[in-house]
């Protein structure tokens, strides 16, 4: 798998390893400093040894789509930025490797330009107008029931430390992101190197030493939502299990072991008692900056209130909150 190495030994895929797959929360769990690397390569794995596995028990395929899948699973991850859309930044982000590896004198590097058009749809899903078997494309990015090789890797060995540790998760990255901003008027990364007194970083400095020190920002309060006020709230949590309101297993097609000529799905009264009634939920969450007690408890005070007597009315508490 030679043309594996050679995707993964860029500078855009080994920019990777400095993003951890949990974000902050190896702040929490000092064992949660796994990356985005170690994460796409797994996926990887288990996108070609799924591929491979239906192929050898007679799917439609071949090596070369083989290959594809593979590396859109490699690839998945690699525009993992706030100012994109996931996938389409990985779009973008693996057009400039592999016109990088296309450059490349010490790399001999091979990739049809239809391949790479193949690549790209597998990381965002979409199959229209590619004759290819349809399955190779629910493998990386299932836009069918969202069930595929990206969850198989991380669920099983992240869903814990992300469910239990939201709140503080969350406060660490914002403190960080505020720390970014404040920083952003003097990130002129030549100059900075050149003359790096000139630049008074002090600020952004005092925001990352807090969390060093734990001194975090304060989470106040949080209340669920409907659907029918979220026009109301500008900053917003949504908690689903991958296809928004719906249930995924409803679009999930089962095999019985015994016969694998037949499919079949499973109804909602045969799955158990334990099955939700909704399956998405929107929080609104609030945090505050500073540690000021006497700021925090009128926060506190001005939603709890807010909550009883007029619940259904956010966008009042929310003016009310950017006032204080």
């Amino acid at each position: 798998m030679n043309w594996a190495v050679q995707f993964i030994g860029t500078p855009q895929f080994q920019r990777l390893k400095e993003i951890k797959q949990l974000g902050a929360t190896y702040f929490v769990f000092p064992g949660a400093s796994h990356n985005r690397f170690e994460h796409s390569l797994g996926t990887a794995h288990l996108a070609y040894t799924f591929a491979k596995t239906l192929m050898q028990q007679g799917a439609e395929g071949t090596e070369n789509d083989l290959k594809c899948v593979t590396l859109a699973a490699l690839c998945h991850d690699l525009g993992l930025d706030k100012k994109w859309k996931h996938e389409n930044g990985s779009v973008t982000m693996l057009g400039h490797l592999i016109e990088e590896l296309r450059e490349s004198e010490s790399v001999s590097f091979n990739l049809e330009t239809e391949d790479e058009k193949f690549i790209e749809a597998l990381i965002l899903g979409e199959s229209v107008g590619f004759d290819r078997p349809k399955y190779l494309f629910d493998i990386v990015n299932n836009k069918n029931n969202s069930v595929g090789v990206d969850k198989f890797d991380y669920i099983s060995r992240d869903f814990d430390r992300i469910v239990t540790n939201l709140n503080v998760d969350r406060a660490i990255n914002y403190m960080i992101a505020d720390a970014l901003v404040k920083a952003n008027p003097y990130l002129k990364i030549k100059e900075a190197i050149d003359k790096p007194k000139e630049y008074d970083l002090e600020d952004s400095k005092n925001i990352i030493k807090r969390i060093r020190r734990r001194d975090l920002y304060k989470f106040v309060a949080e209340c669920l939502i409907s659907k029918d006020h979220k026009k109301f709230v500008t900053k917003w949590l949504e908690l689903n299990y991958g296809r928004g309101d719906k249930n995924p297993v409803e679009k999930v097609t089962f095999y019985d072991k015994n016969n694998r000529n037949e499919t079949f799905k499973i109804a909602r009264e045969d799955i158990g008692y334990l099955v939700p009634e909704q399956f998405e939920e929107i929080v609104l969450r609030i945090f505050v900056r500073e540690s000021n007690e006497e700021q925090i408890q009128l926060i506190k005070d001005s939603f709890e209130n807010r909550q009883k007597v007029r619940k259904h009315h956010i966008a009042s508490f929310e003016a009310e909150f950017n006032d204080m």
